[in-house]
């Protein structure tokens, strides 16, 4: 029979590894690590989310469930209106790079050259100008999220500090190799798709238009 604490801290992997495919996650890191290129690149990348992500939920988990700190509502819902902003210029910069890429296509009447200003651009400059970029949106998305997380700690009824640490630490485990696999899984789509461009084009059309997507149900439950 299963002890309650491995009951507990494999339920949390299991949610944690869901929670990482949230839709705005995975909208906000495909958009945002559109200039990366590789799987080792896009991993790290998508490691970075996940130890902001991560440590928010951390410090704010030891905060509610030990020292019995509330969060407002305000905190999460503002966390929740970043994260709908960061996805709208994230989504409009992605096609109005697509509008640019095509007028200059037009412009040449040739096809675009594969390493033009399109998905794939130069992934080691922009890594080196914005590194802690994807950790400070792991950040937000950590706060956005927060509170359907530690929702589930007075409901389960942890109370004891090694049991929420370990429930913690848990989830941001899985979900952290969820995003390992998900970086892993860009970088190998990516490597694939750089022989065509058009299909190229076609994704970062449906990678912005996503996050347009996400941004409007975040705004519209904002609304509610």
């Amino acid at each position: 029979m299963l002890s309650p604490i491995f009951s507990l801290t494999s339920t949390a992997l299991l949610l944690g590894g869901l929670h990482a495919l949230d839709s705005d996650h995975l909208m906000a890191v495909t958009a945002l690590s559109h200039r990366q290129h590789g799987s080792r690149q896009l991993v790290a990348f998508c490691l970075r989310w996940a130890s902001g992500h991560g440590l928010t939920l951390l410090v704010l988990g030891l905060l509610v469930g030990l020292a019995g700190i509330g969060l407002p509502k305000s905190f999460s819902l503002s966390a929740e209106l970043a994260i709908a902003l960061l996805l709208l210029t994230a989504g409009g910069g992605l096609l109005w790079r697509l509008g640019h890429d095509l007028a200059e296509h037009r412009r040449c009447h040739h096809r675009l050259p594969r390493h033009s200003h399109g998905w794939f651009g130069t992934g080691a400059e922009a890594a080196h100008r914005h590194p802690h970029l994807p950790v400070l949106v792991g950040i937000v998305h950590g706060a956005a999220g927060s509170s359907q997380l530690l929702a589930l700690l007075p409901l389960a009824g942890i109370h004891d500090a090694t049991t929420i640490l370990a429930y913690l630490l848990c989830f941001t485990f899985g979900t952290l190799l969820t995003m390992m696999l998900v970086g892993a899984l860009l970088g190998q789509m990516r490597r694939h798709l750089t022989p065509h461009p058009r299909l190229t084009l076609g994704m970062r059309a449906v990678t912005g238009l996503g996050c347009l997507l996400s941004a409007g149900w975040l705004l519209r439950g904002l609304s509610l």
